[in-house]
């Protein structure tokens, strides 16, 4: 069942996937996987729930051969000295501030030249660094060892990790870790209070069943009774954002299309903009306007996490219907920066028909961007500023010359393609300013708000756009408390929000317990209205 919570006081709205009537007693809990026995969507390559902090050369595989207990160990292995590799899996808090928390396991090492062991991470309120608790580590050749690490984590820890490392070259087995909780060991964690009697009960009274997560097959007719509530929550909005809190859950990327459909069929939505860069979804955006090729062939190039089935069948709808509907064509684009080549030879090739002088000029501040930028995460500090600097001066020159030119033009496709040179010289910019100020610095999310203002103002005025991102980033941060907003209030959606008021609208999407999903709208939402959120 999906569930549809349609007031709350204020403007708050969820669509809920139940798998099962909600209960009297609803937790949130995380899994914990410290014995190594469940396999991640990558399979035996990567253990559920651990992740590589670091990316030496060392390789890392489930181990069914040499174990500990059970049917698998963590192995990790080197043939030359590439550096420290460490993987990591992060703790929710909740349940474990203010106690003493004890990590413990096994290791076993072959012609180890160098050492092996694991650790305990977490830091408080107010911390400007972690602290870190290592167990002793283990080096040569050794059976199965068990080491353990005790922490009194303080009341006002805000994040909490586990990391077992390998440094060096030969052979380390990790397996059947523990975590114990003031003495009692924990196969998983509490993450919040469970919900109230009163709770669910505000819950089940202010619902409304939604019937399936799936678009229709184009040909048919889609069912569409079960969201009317949704134009209704949406209203006059011409921005609607529908976000995730994971890229990749089947079930968001299946709703996200059946919404997009029931957009366009019943609320005028004629753009939709994703988050990946828009010189990277044009290709995409060629095959849905009746271009050659494929579904699959035009996805090439955008971001990993949507080279899905559901991404392709969406992709593939919006073909149908704008073969279908010639004249009202729905558009497909990107708001994303993370793509310095394709801005960069874009411009060049606008600028080469159009000012050949300038264009040399450009390429002399931009040469060095454009070959390097892919380091961007590695090159000095002095570098990025120079990149910035160079960038900032094309940004100048570009948008002097294109505004002069667009005092002459009169035929609209040319004014576009004109501001489309000053967009490509903006993208530049916003990826050298967010590679000099740090990907903390949260400008991205600055840069993407000014993107998907630019859609609206200047690639399609006036249009009705929906929106597809990361809860992180469409979240409107109203909390009066910035600590209790997503990105302290600094997200994209914050942004927008600020700007357009209640001509953005955001629904933010998320699993709980694997048991149902959530779309949260934070419309002048106040957590003090609902009783859930008490």
């Amino acid at each position: 069942m999906i569930r549809n919570i349609n007031h709350c006081g204020r403007s708050l709205t969820l669509f809920i996937f139940l798998c099962c009537i909600i209960n009297t007693r609803l937790t949130a809990q995380q899994i914990l996987n410290l014995d190594f026995e469940k396999t991640s969507i990558e399979g035996i390559s990567r253990p559920w729930g651990w992740d590589l902090a670091t990316y030496a050369s060392t390789t890392a595989v489930m181990d069914s051969t040499v174990k500990k207990n059970g049917n698998y160990s963590l192995k990790m292995e080197a043939s030359s000295n590439t550096g420290e590799q460490v993987m990591g899996s992060y703790f929710e808090e909740y349940e474990l501030k203010n106690k003493t928390v004890v990590l413990e396991g096994w290791i076993r090492t072959y012609e180890l030249k160098g050492t092996a062991s694991f650790f305990l991470s977490y830091m408080a309120k107010g911390d400007t660094a972690e602290t870190v608790i290592r167990a002793r580590p283990v080096t040569n050749s050794t059976e199965w060892i068990k080491l353990s690490i005790t922490a009194k984590l303080p009341v006002n820890t805000i994040s909490i990790n586990a990391g077992i490392r390998h440094e060096g070259t030969g052979i380390a087995w990790f397996d059947d870790f523990s975590l114990l909780v003031n003495g009692k060991k924990k196969e998983q964690l509490e993450i919040a209070p469970p919900f109230s009697t009163k709770q669910i009960q505000w819950l089940n009274d202010n619902t409304t069943s939604i019937k399936t997560v799936d678009a229709a097959q184009f040909g048919t007719t889609p069912y569409e009774e079960d969201l009317s509530f949704f134009k209704s929550l949406v209203g006059d909005a011409r921005i609607i954002a529908l976000g995730e809190s994971t890229h990749g859950t089947s079930e968001f990327f299946r709703l996200k299309h059946r919404v997009l459909e029931y957009a366009v069929n019943n609320m005028g939505v004629r753009v939709f903009a994703i988050e990946d860069h828009p010189l990277v979804v044009a290709r995409a955006n060629q095959y849905v306007m009746g271009g050659p090729g494929t579904a699959r062939a035009a996805m090439g190039g955008m971001l990993g996490v949507w080279q899905t089935k559901e991404v392709h069948d969406m992709i593939d709808w919006m073909r149908h219907y704008n073969d279908a509907h010639p004249t009202d064509k729905v558009i497909f684009t990107g708001f994303d920066i993370q793509n310095h080549s394709i801005a960069i030879d874009s411009l060049y090739s606008f600028l080469k028909e159009r000012s050949p002088e300038l264009n040399q000029q450009v390429k002399a501040l931009l040469d060095d961007l454009r070959k390097n930028g892919h380091n961007s995460y590695s090159v000095s500090d002095s570098v990025k500023l120079a990149w910035f600097n160079n960038a900032k001066q094309v940004l100048d020159m570009v948008t002097t010359t294109c505004n002069n030119w667009l005092l002459t033009i009169k035929n609209p496709a040319e004014s576009l393609a004109i501001n489309w040179g000053i967009q490509y010289a903006t993208l530049i910019k916003q990826f050298a300013e967010n590679t000099y100020k740090g990907h903390t610095s949260l400008y991205r999310d600055i840069a993407m708000a000014e993107n998907v203002s630019w859609i609206i103002n200047v690639y399609k005025p006036g249009a009705r756009v929906l929106l597809w991102a990361h809860d992180v980033h469409i979240s409107r941060g109203d909390h009066p408390n910035n600590d209790m907003n997503i990105y302290y209030g600094k997200s994209m959606g914050s942004h927008l929000a600020r700007k357009y008021g209640a001509d953005y609208k955001s629904f933010g999407l998320f699993t709980y317990q694997g048991e149902y999903s959530c779309y949260v709208s934070y419309s002048n939402f106040k957590v003090t209205d609902c009783p859930v959120y008490n």
